[in-house]
């Protein structure tokens, strides 16, 4: 499960994941995951300010090949409407490690 706490309540973004952690500019903000990365669903966030989202790794081939013990990287980036539009990283890119 991908998590990001401390977001603006109801605002919408999405989790992107990769092989490498990068700064790369994306829109009119930036990520912290490097190409080629994939894109999950867009998410709202809570009213809490969470965001939380569970998939399977195996199903996804656009990011190579997802192997036991294999190192992925995933962020949480969101665009904050009232900050004037401008992307934002919610977190550093999450570091995970794939169990064997």
């Amino acid at each position: 499960m991908l998590r990001a706490f401390a977001l603006p309540p109801g605002t919408n973004g999405r989790f992107f994941f990769g092989p490498n952690q990068a700064f790369a500019t994306f829109g009119n903000g930036f990520l912290c995951v490097g190409s080629p990365s994939a894109r999950l669903p867009v998410l709202a966030v809570d009213g809490l300010g969470k965001a939380a989202q569970s998939f399977d790794f195996s199903g996804i081939a656009p990011v190579g090949s997802f192997t036991p013990g294999a190192t992925i990287y995933a962020h949480f980036w969101y665009r904050n409407v009232l900050g004037g539009g401008a992307g934002f990283n919610s977190s550093d890119a999450l570091r995970v490690v794939l169990c064997p």
